[in-house]
């Protein structure tokens, strides 16, 4: 018999017989035997990888996170999600999410073109180096 990690103090009066302090105290004995920090939602760097699927619609990511990319890729966009938000539609965001996954880019605005561009538009050149995602 383990610890118990629930205290029979508890159980309610109205409930407190024999029978609910044995409940309570067999599942308190099942949680304590748990590694309850592997279920915990709001690391993405440490939560079970069987997790993630979870983790990336709790944090509304799926816009930014495929389901195919490697493992070590979604715990990284999770990781900066809430910046990557605030940062979408904007020349950062775009480089914010090319880094987080393993590349770099290069981007000119249309009015720095020679000749000049089409009005707002830009240019992206991007390279992701080999083994950098």
């Amino acid at each position: 018999m383990s610890k118990s990690l629930i205290p029979l103090s508890l159980v309610p009066p109205g409930i407190n017989d024999e029978r609910q302090r044995a409940l309570v105290q067999t599942f308190g004995e099942m949680l304590a035997e748990l590694d309850l920090t592997k279920l915990s939602l709001v690391a993405p760097m440490t939560v079970d990888a069987r997790a993630l699927p979870y983790l990336v619609r709790a944090f509304s990511a799926q816009e930014f996170v495929d389901p195919n990319f490697p493992e070590h890729v979604q715990r990284r966009i999770l990781s900066e999600i809430w910046r990557l938000k605030s940062l979408q539609g904007y020349t950062a965001g775009v480089r914010l999410g090319l880094r987080l996954l393993g590349m770099q880019m290069r981007i000119t605005q249309w009015h720095d073109m020679q000749p000049m561009g089409v009005p707002n538009t830009h240019e992206i050149t991007f390279s992701g180096g080999r083994g950098t995602v």
